[in-house]
């Protein structure tokens, strides 16, 4: 499959990555230089239209593609950031190692990695701040004093689990990649309204309109962190799902690999369109279906939910339960429907951004044998 040639930007046809890297257990060795065929940037979905008297393309996500060159390609990745999160957590690392869209790469699967509707990386609509007629919407972003605990980093900011997998000590990288978001703000997500102070950072957590939050549909747990557990509800008309829609027409077939607050969307995604889905692949979800009826028009393609360390510390056994229970209801309708939780592997200290974590690459490799395991059946 060859892109279009409408990208906004194009990198030269072959990039050499760099020959040495880390394992995940932290030797080095030496790998085959990394060959990209076309790699770029483009906008999938929105329109042009008036927001308070400001015309505009609104609703649009930005795309970051590389496709490698590989004679036998395989099915394309669309790799989709959580609730706060941008396209880096897929990209980069935060002591600089390679990403995952990289390593994807690498063994010859192209990798899309999307960047949602209205945060700043994709943009969003300037007319509502501009309009003196109406408050301006909510911006939101996570609080610092919140994320460590709730994505298993350690007890408090500075104060790092002795097992966590996560870098903490370039943290700081991983902060500066949060991009502003406009509109719903959800369980821990700081919001500021025209430029005022957002709740969270005095210990509490700002509500926007239309968002989807962290919680997952479930009850809140201690420290106000939701359990999980179950599928919250997607409109059809969200614009992630037409953006998404739109990435998927031009891609074809692709496996979907969300994270955290993306998997309702993708489910939404797979139930209606499962000829272009080959493949889902959960990264620690907000939820996943556990009602037959949700479940059925998805059965037939295979499906793998990946959890990392400190599930009830972090209250999100709901979470993992949920998927566990979408899993065995894969299986029982014929499909293929299986669990890699890295704790039964013996894989300790794992986080909730488990694609930035010092072991990444061995999750990574993990994900990719089973996609290639059931291409193969």
């Amino acid at each position: 499959m060859r892109i279009q040639k409408t990208s906004v930007s194009r990198a030269p046809r072959t990039l050499l990555a760099a020959l040495a890297c880390l394992t995940a257990v932290g030797g080095a060795y030496t790998q085959e230089p990394l060959t990209i065929r076309e790699m770029g940037m483009f906008y999938v979905g929105g329109e042009v239209r008036d927001t308070a008297g400001f015309e505009q393309h609104v609703d649009q996500a930005l795309v970051h593609y590389m496709v490698p060159e590989r004679d036998q390609p395989k099915a394309p990745v669309v790799m989709y950031p959580g609730l706060g999160l941008s396209s880096y957590i897929y990209l980069s690392t935060p002591d600089g190692r390679e990403g995952w869209a990289q390593a994807f790469a690498r063994r010859g699967f192209s990798a899309y990695v999307y960047d949602p509707v209205n945060t700043g990386p994709s943009g969003f609509a300037v007319g509502p701040f501009r309009s003196a007629d109406e408050p301006a919407p909510g911006v939101n972003t996570w609080s610092i004093g919140q994320v460590w605990r709730r994505w298993g980093f350690g007890d408090a900011p500075g104060e790092p689990y002795p097992e966590t997998r996560f870098p903490t000590d370039h943290i700081d990288q991983f902060y500066a990649s949060w991009p502003p978001r406009v509109g719903g703000g959800g369980g821990g997500m700081g919001g500021a309204a025209g430029g005022g102070t957002g709740a969270a950072a005095r210990g509490g957590a700002a509500m926007g309109g239309g968002g989807m939050g962290m919680g997952g549909g479930g009850a809140a747990g201690a420290g106000g962190q939701a359990t999980g557990g179950g599928l919250p509800p997607v409109e059809s008309n969200n614009p992630n799902v037409l953006a998404l829609e739109a990435l998927l027409q031009r891609t074809g077939p692709a496996v979907l690999m969300p994270h955290s607050a993306g998997g309702p969307v993708i489910f939404n995604i797979a139930r209606r369109n499962p000829n272009l889905v080959s493949a889902i692949v959960v990264l620690e979800p907000t939820g996943c279906p556990t009602a037959a009826e949700d479940v059925e028009p998805i059965a037939h393609i295979p499906f793998l939910a990946v959890y990392g360390d400190y599930i009830e510390s972090r209250n999100q056994t709901g979470r993992l339960e949920s998927c566990r229970a979408t899993a065995a209801l894969v299986r029982e309708m014929g499909g293929r429907g299986d669990m890699l939780e890295l704790t039964e592997r013996g894989i300790r200290g794992n986080s909730h951004i488990l694609m930035q974590d010092d072991n990444s690459a061995d999750i990574a490799s993990r994900v990719m044998d089973w996609l290639e395991g059931v291409a193969s059946q």
